[in-house]
């Protein structure tokens, strides 16, 4: 019968609650750990085109946003090679203007005409290639992350397609 009994029970006292003024310490320490960071997603960069580094613009721990520039290769040989491209362009255009009122007239074979297009036709091609190629000397990220690695100094040679940084994302 005793424990089928109710008894009043007693409330819990409020807790106790201390305080302390905010203060600045002049003797803050730096704490260093060591750990493994594992990347979310990681990107092998390297140039499409072979040739000399002329700039390496990041370091290892660096962070890049998309779009910056993370390396330079030397661009003289490119931009030579765009300038014979422009000119075979511009003389095939130029047989192809001289060639047009014949063509009209019908005092040349049709085969010369042809012959004279296609010419223009793979000389605005090679343009285009060689125009990509003085532009593939500069190498960007093409998302935002920090480098991992980095493969290449400036002076080195590089071949398309060798990996010459590792860009991760480390979320």
């Amino acid at each position: 019968l005793v424990s089928c009994r109710k008894e009043a029970v007693a409330p819990l006292p409020p807790p106790t609650v201390r305080t302390a003024a905010v203060e600045h310490l002049a003797s803050a320490r730096e704490l260093r750990m060591s750990g493994t960071i594992a990347a979310e997603r990681s990107t092998a960069l390297s140039f499409a085109v072979p040739g000399t580094v002329d700039q390496v613009l990041v370091d290892v721990g660096q962070s890049v946003k998309r779009g910056q520039v993370v390396a330079k290769l030397t661009p003289t040989s490119f931009e030579h090679a765009l300038g014979i491209a422009l000119s075979q362009a511009e003389r095939a255009q130029d047989v192809v203007n001289r060639l047009e009122p014949m063509h009209a007239r019908k005092t040349i074979p049709d085969v010369k005409w042809v012959e004279a297009q296609t010419a223009l036709t793979a000389a605005r091609h090679a343009v285009e290639i060689a125009r990509k190629n003085r532009d593939d000397v500069v190498l960007c990220a093409p998302e935002s992350g920090v480098i991992a690695r980095r493969g290449i100094e400036p002076g080195a040679t590089v071949a398309p397609g060798i990996p010459a940084f590792e860009l991760v994302q480390t979320r």
